[in-house]
């Protein structure tokens, strides 16, 4: 199903003079752009290589000083029924079931607005921004006609499939999760997510709701809340506020609650050594406003009150005893922080490399956001401690085929006249797409850690990053880990909805073991992998069908795991 809305609303059946002129205008430019989208448009002159695709044409336009004269909205459905590769059965339910996106919700996602002069930078934001929705699959903003000095902008994107019955399973590292649940990220095309479920898995069962709005009211608010009641205690949250949903956006405000009560599990060669209910509620009040803009770079300075409460239950033991028992003190902090950051926004447009199908859009400049703050007894910190953070982002380009990303951070607070619970962490990925369908990954982390908190201990396992190994196989407080991938991308389709492609690897992995203090033997694995592009679907990561050995074999890691699911996020 397709449809098409103009700004004024859907195509006009007298709905007034304005809207009639405008629907007149828009039918004429796009009959005339069938023979040349750009029809009286001014002409781009480049020879740089766009960063994404249509850049060239916008940065033309805002040069000739160009207003926006109309938008027009055009949503298709999950399948295209005019393609006859796509004219199935399942097609023609999936979009029978399926409810379009309605056209507003598509507006109050866009930074552009009729009457105002063409801007290349805030089109390609809200390309951006539309294309973060998960209920979005594609998302291209372009001119479709020119007209003295105004031009006609057509905002095209197309639907996932956004509902979600799902029974899901997966087994990884020799244990099995079993889920059901109900999930719409577009509920009756309106743009929000409800879900509804049931997760089994290797540590807890839960039941949970979720409902989410990416713009509440049809604004710049965002909320997001979350209700479960786990077999081991329950978790409530809510979000609510105003981000910066555009660089010159002038300030932000964000609210977060959390309250939760869950087991925390201290495992051990996959196994639980040491169980203690774990209760942990947070409050935190932030404020940031823009202090400058300048081309694609940026500053900003914030405010933040956090409070944090930590306490526990009774610890409970699995012998023998294969970890020391673990120190569990209650906390309290409650504070006062400053902020600064200072980002760029030099975002490119890229495809396959950590999906398959879909456009991605990385920056490849900095962001860094630094924070320093003050537990005082007058908020009720139990003690008073200084706390700092460090976060920063980098990505660079290698020529026409090479993608850096990396982050560094670091986390800690100054209590007693030592650093407690000091994390830092330094993550790397290398794309190469230097041979057609293939893709060549290089990714590295290394976790550190100093007097951590309990919730804050590292494994290195299935989940964790080494799938030819059982899960939660390592405890410890420091770690590394390497991966090197050839993901290989066909143009082979599983009904219209599965894009084919395959990866080989190897991971590589050590972790500092506390008891006794020392560092592992290095973990070693290889793997082979079916990859499947979930193309249609809002949900749509890749996931993996494979087979990965471990090829240093310990007690209790032996054998080949198999391993199915998104397992891997980078």
């Amino acid at each position: 199903m397709r449809e098409i809305v103009t700004a004024s609303g859907t195509s006009p059946r007298g709905g007034g003079g304005a809207r009639l002129l405008a629907g007149v205008l828009l039918f004429a430019c796009a009959a005339s752009a069938a023979a040349d989208p750009l029809a009286g448009c001014p002409t781009p002159v480049s020879s740089v290589p766009e960063q994404w695709q249509g850049e060239h044409v916008w940065s033309a336009l805002q040069a000739a000083g160009y207003t926006v004269a109309d938008i027009g909205v055009v949503v298709d459905g999950v399948f295209d029924l005019g393609n006859p590769q796509e004219d199935t059965w399942y097609g023609h339910t999936a979009d029978a079931l399926h409810i379009n996106t309605h056209a507003q919700v598509i507006r109050d996602q866009l930074l552009i607005q009729t009457g105002q002069p063409v801007d290349a930078r805030r089109v390609y934001e809200s390309e951006r921004r539309l294309r973060g929705l998960p209920f979005l699959r594609y998302a291209d903003i372009e001119p479709v006609g020119c007209n003295g000095n105004t031009v006609v902008v057509e905002v095209h994107v197309k639907d996932a499939w956004s509902l979600k019955f799902d029974l899901n399973f997966a087994h990884v590292g020799g244990q099995s999760s079993l889920g059901a649940s109900f999930e719409d990220v577009d509920f009756l095309g309106t743009g929000k997510t409800l879900a509804v479920g049931h997760q089994t898995d290797v540590q807890r069962i839960s039941n949970r709701i979720t409902y989410q709005d990416p713009a509440l009211l049809g604004g710049r608010w965002q909320l997001a809340t979350t209700y479960a009641h786990l077999s081991d205690g329950f978790v409530r949250s809510l979000d609510l506020g105003q981000p910066f949903y555009e660089d010159r956006t002038d300030w932000s405000f964000f609210v977060h609650y959390l309250n939760q009560l869950q087991d925390l599990n201290f495992y051990n060669l996959s196994t639980v050594v040491w169980r203690v209910p774990d209760k942990q509620q947070r409050l935190e009040f932030d404020w940031m406003k823009l202090l400058d803009w300048q081309g694609d770079t940026g500053t900003r300075a914030g405010a933040s009150y956090i409070t944090q409460d930590y306490t526990y239950g009774s610890l409970e033991s699995f012998p023998p005893p294969t970890l020391a028992r673990p120190v569990l003190e209650d906390r309290r902090f409650g504070g006062v922080a400053a902020s600064f950051e200072f980002f760029q926004d030099r975002y490119a447009s890229f495809t396959d490399l950590a999906l398959i199908g879909r456009t991605e859009d990385y920056n490849v400049g900095w962001d860094t956001t630094a924070q320093a703050g003050y537990d005082a007894t007058i908020f009720g910190s139990h003690v008073p401690a200084w706390f700092y953070s460090l976060n920063s982002t980098y990505g660079r380009e290698f020529g026409d085929t090479g993608l850096l990303l990396g982050s560094a951070a670091l986390q800690g607070r100054r209590q007693g006249g030592l650093d407690v619970n000091q994390l830092a962490d330094v993550v790397f990925t290398y794309y190469d797409q230097s041979f057609s369908h293939h893709t060549l990954v290089a990714h590295g982390e290394v976790d550190y850690s100093l007097r951590p908190d309990p919730e804050n201990m590292q494994y290195l396992g299935g989940l964790q990053g080494m799938p030819g190994y059982p899960n939660y196989f390592l405890i410890g407080d420091r770690r590394w880990q390497a991966q090197f991938s050839d993901r290989i991308v066909t143009d082979h389709y599983l009904f219209n909805t599965f894009q084919l492609g395959f990866a080989v690897y190897t991971d590589a992995g050590q972790i500092r073991e506390p008891y006794p203090v020392g560092w592992s033997r290095t973990l070693i694995d290889a793997g082979v992998a079916l990859r499947l592009g979930d193309i249609r679907s809002a949900y749509g990561g890749v996931i993996y069908v494979t087979y990965a050995w471990p090829l240093v074999k310990l007690t209790g890691a032996t054998d080949r795991q198999f391993v199915i699911g998104n397992i891997v996020n980078f």
